[in-house]
């Protein structure tokens, strides 16, 4: 329990030991945030008929304009939790881990409110198949920090030779 502590919560904010691939992903993650965030913010009807299978004609003009509002307000928050998460990533590395264990506990919450919503019946959409993909890369990248982490052999020190005596 300590090893996970220190792993998510390190001493050393500054610097980040994991693995360099999950450092990776998580700067095309944020990549990811930035563009679906500017993607509803400034076309929400493009995100909401293409991503989602959403028909807006099917809506009354309050309920498109509702919509359209609800995923616009849902860009801002993107493109929010986007500059957060590159200000980690520049600024405190050693939050990396924390990071992406707190995107798992957001994706599986997602997942499992959306067992009661119609979306999985009627089709699947091109924004479901993308956050399942992001989904187990998150796991896997945080699976590869753990186990690398905890399994790498701690260094010792060189012994020292005592010199003989002439």
């Amino acid at each position: 329990m300590k090893a996970i502590k220190q792993i998510l919560f390190p001493d050393n904010l500054k610097e980040y030991h994991g693995p360099s691939l999950c450092m990776k992903i998580m700067k095309v993650y944020t990549l990811y945030l930035f563009i679906i965030g500017l993607l509803h913010v400034f076309i929400p009807s493009l995100s909401i008929t293409q991503l989602f299978n959403i028909d807006l004609l099917e809506y009354s003009k309050s309920g498109r304009s509702t919509l359209l509002t609800l995923f616009a307000i849902i860009g801002v928050s993107q493109l929010s939790v986007g500059l957060i998460l590159y200000a980690c990533i520049r600024k405190y590395k050693g939050f990396i881990p924390f990071l992406i264990l707190v995107f798992i506990f957001n994706y599986t919450l997602t997942f499992l409110l959306s067992i009661y919503n119609p979306v999985l019946s009627t089709s699947l959409s091109l924004g479901y198949i993308i956050n399942t993909f992001i989904y187990i890369i998150l796991i896997l990248s945080f699976c590869k920090i753990i186990f690398d982490t905890c399994s790498t052999p701690k260094k010792k020190g060189k012994k020292v030779s005592k010199s003989k005596k002439k």
